[in-house]
């Protein structure tokens, strides 16, 4: 059987790009078993418009939104379901200093506004501020709703990739009874072991997240104290995340699940039920930019990856641009080009 490209994994990266390359017509064979949750499923799929503790607009962000609120509702309808949300975002202030940076922000960010009364049922000593507008992608309905779709044209394989059965030939890939013009590998933290790029600087760092069911009726405003509050809808609540650089494990931890449980309880005074309690390992790199492009000396193999805690903004451009260079050699953004590590990448055997 004959293919235009094989995708390892279908996470947001695999999802995405696999949906760029079939609008230009390419046949795509994404493998992923979907036995272990991905970070792109944790996550909430938030677009905040700044970043950091000092409030600073988010890298490319107006190009960014652009591209990412045509793909998300472009994929939404071919879905039949509505996948991206506007929210006002309400900022509890830590400190005075916490509240200067945002204010020192203020004049120059039209995204930002220090308001004077928190949102029910929060104290604010310090005040508070608004970042408006933000998005959420529902990133169950994207993930799970792309599967479908792929499923439907007989794209999708649901068991592990092998990589000792993968066969380079002077055409492309073999694998298996498999022939394709190139793969591409969008495996998320896992591609950090992956035996072409296991030399690029991945910076993994593992992050949990609860889903609560709340008797909150605000289905749009996003709170964001010691935790951020996002609503999904139907009374349910995501409440994350930790930023973890040194685990032991994947695995949801006690420590985390029992903190945010107090902070809900004895801060927020609130009744809730926890519905899930999730963890994954974010695929972050030591520059904050995406691996995106082809191996140095492995022209048939690529990576999309590293998207880090700004995935859903990031990959709907990223996987634009990867699929131009695929299919008509346009150049790729320096900032995200993989020959930036390719001294790195040059030490595989």
């Amino acid at each position: 059987m004959k293919y235009d490209y094989i995708i390892v994994g279908q996470g947001l990266c695999g999802s995405l790009l696999s949906y760029e390359l079939m609008k230009r017509g390419k046949q795509c064979l994404v493998y992923d078993p979907h036995h272990l949750p991905g970070a792109s499923a944790i996550a909430c799929g938030l677009i905040n418009p700044v970043t950091g503790k000092r409030f600073v607009r988010s890298w490319w962000y107006d190009k960014l939104l652009e591209k990412a609120q045509e793909t998300y509702e472009h994929i939404g309808a071919l879905l039949g379901n509505c996948l991206i949300r506007t929210h006002e975002l309400y900022h509890i202030f830590s400190s005075e200093a916490d509240r200067s940076a945002f204010c020192s922000r203020e004049d120059n960010e039209l995204h930002l506004m220090d308001v004077d009364i928190a949102p029910h049922p929060f104290r604010a000593p310090y005040g508070v501020g608004r970042i408006a507008p933000c998005f959420s992608i529902n990133t169950s309905a994207l993930i799970e709703g792309w599967k479908a779709e792929l499923d439907r044209h007989n794209l999708m394989c649901p068991e592990p990739f092998d990589w000792q059965q993968l066969e380079q030939t002077g055409e492309g890939i073999r694998y298996k009874n498999i022939e394709a013009q190139k793969l591409i590998c969008c495996g998320g933290a896992s591609d950090a072991h992956n035996p072409f790029f296991k030399n690029l600087p991945f910076s993994l760092n593992k992050g949990e997240a609860l889903v609560v069911s709340l008797p909150l009726t605000d289905q749009q405003t996003i709170i964001q104290e010691k935790y951020k509050l996002v609503p999904l809808g139907e009374g349910l609540f995501w409440v994350g995340s930790s930023f973890e650089w040194s685990y032991d494990s994947a695995r949801p931890g006690a420590a985390f699940g029992a903190a945010v449980e107090a902070w809900l309880r004895n801060d927020l005074h609130l009744n809730f039920s926890v519905v899930q309690h999730g963890a994954a390992i974010r695929p972050s790199t030591i520059d904050y930019r995406p691996f995106v492009g082809l191996h140095p000396t492995h022209s048939a193999i690529g990576i999309f990856n590293g998207m880090g805690t700004k995935g859903f903004l990031l990959a709907p451009l990223f996987a634009c641009h990867f699929a131009d260079f695929l299919c008509q050699g346009t150049p790729l953004p320096a900032e995200a080009d993989l020959t930036r590590f390719a001294k790195a990448l040059l030490r595989h055997p």
